[in-house]
């Protein structure tokens, strides 16, 4: 086993997940949950981070785990930029949603709350997400397109407190977002899972699997 390998001890009660509490986060390493506007909750869960391995076939982790992870150290900077398109579409989204639909039915109390952050920060801009998304887990799938596994990307988000954002990508390509650990469990049903995704969710940008 390689020295990669060998830092993944197995999740206890969870046969099939093995985790690496030490790593380092490879890509959004200075992006925390800043704001949480009025009338959402705090985020899910806690932000502490780890990286997960499935290993849906009952065997330990192995070389698409490897491949995804060696992938992802050599290629962080475009994988991130990538991520971040993703991200910057959902938190328009949020926004949008927050300003239009949520804005005109706060009370006094919440408005204060709310002109008390709305000018901290550019909303509209693609630097927000630094202070609205915050990456709490990586998951290494064993399922890939080719000898590389898929790898998702798990959020914390100020504007789903409930369940976050995961964002699944194989190599450089985003293939599809979901609550957090949405893709984790998804064996060898998750090309098909992605393609029902992108039957209704496929941004400009993102790598389609649907049949043309």
């Amino acid at each position: 086993m390689s020295d990669f390998l060998d830092r993944f001890v197995r999740a206890p009660g969870l046969g099939n997940r093995y985790e690496w509490k030490s790593a380092t986060k490879p890509v959004f390493r200075n992006a925390v949950v800043k704001f949480v506007p009025p009338d959402i909750n705090e985020p899910y869960g806690d932000s502490e981070f780890d990286i997960t391995a499935f290993c849906e076939s009952g065997n330990v982790p192995g070389s698409l785990h490897e491949n995804a992870w060696n992938f992802l150290e050599a290629n962080a900077d475009t994988i991130e930029a990538n991520l971040r398109r993703k991200l910057f579409v959902h938190h328009m989204k949020g926004y949008r949603g927050f300003v239009d639909e949520i804005v005109p039915d706060l009370d006094d109390d919440e408005l204060e709350e709310w002109d008390a952050i709305r000018d901290a920060i550019a909303w509209e801009t693609p630097i927000a997400i630094d202070s609205m998304y915050e990456l709490i887990g990586v998951g290494l799938l064993e399922a890939g397109l080719d000898d590389c596994g898929c790898c998702y990307f798990d959020f914390n988000c100020g504007w789903d407190e409930e369940h976050g954002i995961s964002i699944l990508m194989h190599k450089t390509n985003v293939l599809a977002a979901d609550g957090i650990s949405g893709f984790a469990n998804c064996g060898s049903e998750l090309i098909p899972c992605v393609q029902a995704i992108q039957q209704y969710d496929l941004d400009e940008g993102d790598f389609s699997l649907l049949e043309t």
